[in-house]
């Protein structure tokens, strides 16, 4: 059901009941939820502000979600070098004697190869005469100079790929969750979908905080954008729909700048916290504060006429009224839920004229 269908009907009945000629003058009595926000509710009051601030919230949580451009950084490093010592990832990333084993690329080590080594020498002694610089090899093992990312703590050197996968799983579940939110939106409404899409993010993202090996980071990562990208969707239209036209579009750009906030926050977080594991933890622990929610959110007008839930979308459309100090028509109020009415009964009457035909 869409207004401009009860606009039709509204104009068809007005005709029958009118004749042409009083048409033009019946339309603009009209009723939309356009025109009751225009006329009786309020295009943008304390109600219409105070949903924008909750919805800015969660628009906020989904760029959490871009948390793998932390955690999944790239890093200097460069090849281990046994035969002097190192037989880990965490030793020292420039000892002096580095460019002995080392090539030199731009003022620091190659991430990827090394001298062949033709003798030992140890941590404190690896003088270049050990080394062939007229040969070079593959790096066996991997020195990293920061041990605060994925990159580091499952040994991703010099597999650029791999960890760039991170992104592109990300970007998949942004494609994925499309149909899953639809299909939860429309059956269950807005509000359940936004409240489990925020919650997802936080359960797959604290889960990924927790990872043991990096395809079960991967794994975290897809099903975190599968499951709660759609929040950001859901989010929109609870901030838009119950804003007057005027004021709609300056509403709409708002939310893409909460999204823009939420990249802030991250960046900062990031900059503070340090740990991988400790990010995940202090970004996605806050989603569940989604659940008080609800309570806190009212569900959509729009979705609660489309499955004629006419009571709960009389008793949001008050609840903003009494928000906006506002006062609504019920003549109008009875007007808009009989011709909504009337649409689905001749959308019900076609579909039976349908099915039973041969």
């Amino acid at each position: 059901m869409t207004e401009d269908s009860i606009k039709e009907v509204s104009d068809a009945e007005a005709g029958s009941n009118n004749g042409a000629s009083n048409k033009s003058t019946t339309s603009k009595t009209d009723i939309t939820l356009d025109w009751v926000l225009i006329h009786e509710l309020g295009q943008f009051g304390r109600f219409q502000l105070t949903n924008f601030l909750l919805i800015a919230i969660p628009i906020s949580m989904t760029a959490f979600m871009s948390e793998f451009i932390f955690s999944a950084a790239a890093i200097p490093h460069r090849c281990q070098i046994p035969e002097c010592g190192e037989t880990t990832a965490s030793h020292d990333y420039m000892p002096e004697w580095i460019y002995n084993a080392v090539p030199e690329r731009g003022g620091s080590p190659v991430s990827c190869d090394r001298y062949v080594a033709t003798s030992n020498g140890s941590l404190s002694h690896c003088p270049v005469d050990i080394f062939d610089k007229t040969a070079i090899q593959g790096c066996e093992g991997y020195v990293y100079e920061r041990n605060d990312s994925v990159v580091y703590e499952f040994d991703l050197g010099c597999q650029e790929w791999l960890r760039a996968l991170a992104g592109t799983l990300n970007s998949l579940g942004t494609l994925l969750v499309l149909p899953i939110t639809g299909y939860v939106s429309d059956k269950y409404g807005r509000r359940t979908a936004l409240i489990i899409s925020v919650f997802n993010i936080g359960v797959f993202g604290l889960i990924r905080a927790f990872s043991v090996n990096y395809p079960m980071y991967l794994a975290f990562q897809l099903l975190q954008t599968t499951f709660g990208a759609g929040a950001l969707s859901a989010a929109y239209i609870f901030a838009g729909e119950l804003v007057g036209p005027k004021y709609r579009v300056v509403i709409t750009a708002s939310c893409s700048s909460m999204f823009a906030v939420g990249h802030v926050v991250l960046g900062a977080m990031a900059w503070l916290v340090g740990s991988w594991r400790h990010l995940l933890m202090v970004l996605n622990i806050p989603c569940f504060i989604i659940v008080v929610y609800y309570w806190l959110q009212t569900e959509s007008v729009r979705w609660l006429l489309s499955k004629q839930k006419f009571p709960e979308a009389k008793a949001v459309l008050q609840k903003v009224a009494r928000i906006n100090k506002k006062k609504i028509n019920s003549m109008h109020a009875e007007k808009y839920r009989r011709l909504a009415n009337k649409i689905f009964s001749y959308i019900a009457s076609k579909e039976k004229a349908k099915a039973e035909q041969p």
